[in-house]
């Protein structure tokens, strides 16, 4: 969250939707203080508060890379899995744990791929390894919900048993943290990839500026060599005129008059 907030403040200017990936990490901490106290406050409302925190984290998190890499964002579509997962804990209390896992695992798993394709499909000129490595990234997160999603009905039992041995949370406190550091990771790669690309684009306008200038200072100095030696050669002649007796008022005065006027 610290990260994020200093990253926030210095890019939220020049990047769209760093302050949504700060207000991710913000929800995403809030969501993992109420699993931690899920046993001591009433399981059911911790239960639907962290799992709704996260998911809304999830699309937050979707929403800012699309931002960051200007792809128009769909707020219908890109909240549609938070809609699903709030109503089906909210209503569907009844449901069995399996039920629930399978549930946010369906929501998880279509976060991950909308981002990874957002990223893939994006024709960017900085498009580089990081945000491909990003894009294979998310999308095996999205495999791995999709594995959660099916290992809930198979091995519920196993999920039952992790419950009721009090380790469920430790357990998914650590792949959850694992997963969210490999995000911001990827997030900070994504920032840092589209920062050397400004950079460079920078370097090359300065660079061309100077050729233009170059040029520019070439031409003039072209130019007013090509005059200045005529004028040079003409108050010239006019002093050696004048030094030796010659100069001759009927003329030689229409010539100082015209150095005059070019000067």
């Amino acid at each position: 969250v610290l990260a994020s907030f200093l990253l926030t403040l210095i890019y939220q200017k020049r990047y769209k939707g760093v302050h949504f990936w700060f207000l991710s990490n913000i929800l995403w901490a809030l969501g993992f203080f109420l699993i931690s106290y899920q046993t001591i406050w009433h399981p059911y409302i911790t239960i639907v508060s962290s799992n709704f925190l996260i998911i809304l984290s999830l699309t937050l998190f979707n929403i800012s890379i699309s931002k960051l890499i200007q792809v128009k964002s769909n707020y219908f579509f890109d909240f549609l899995p938070v809609a699903f997962v709030l109503v089906f804990f909210i209503f569907l209390e009844s449901y069995s744990l399996s039920s629930r896992i399978a549930v946010f695992s369906i929501g998880a798993a279509f976060i991950f791929f909308n981002t990874g394709f957002n990223l893939f499909k994006k024709d960017f000129k900085n498009k580089n390894i990081y945000f491909l490595g990003t894009s294979l990234f998310l999308f095996l997160m999205g495999i791995a919900f999709i594995v959660r999603f099916g290992s809930s009905f198979y091995n519920s039992d196993n999920y039952k048993y992790l419950i009721e041995a009090g380790n469920s949370s430790n357990i998914f406190f650590i792949l959850m943290m694992a997963m969210k550091t490999g995000m911001n990771i990827a997030y900070i790669l994504l920032i840092s990839s589209m920062v050397f690309h400004d950079i460079n684009i920078n370097m090359e306008n300065i660079r061309k500026m100077n050729l233009a200038k170059d040029k520019f200072f070439s031409i003039i100095s072209h130019d007013m060599k090509n005059l200045f030696s005529g004028l040079i050669w003409l108050s010239d002649n006019l002093l050696v005129k004048i030094r030796e007796g010659k100069f001759d008022p009927n003329t030689d005065i229409v010539r100082m008059k015209m150095l005059n006027d070019s000067i």
